[in-house]
């Protein structure tokens, strides 16, 4: 009701797998089910070279190799 962020699902999913990376464990993060045109467009930050996720609050989570 305040129009405040707060994360999503995937942030702090996108979060967990960044910091079990770092600790030398792999982890995946997979969607099943059908993929919305606005969505996928809305993570293209992510599946282009730079491997950033940019949120809405300014945060950028580095993905790893």
């Amino acid at each position: 009701m305040t129009k405040e962020y707060t994360k999503g699902l995937v942030p702090v999913l996108f979060n967990k797998a960044v910091d079990e990376v770092k600790n030398e464990t792999k982890q995946w993060v997979m969607f099943d089910g059908p993929v919305d045109s606005l969505w996928i467009e809305s993570m293209n930050s992510v599946l282009d070279d730079s491997k950033k996720l940019c949120l809405p609050n300014s945060e950028i989570i580095d993905m790893t190799e």
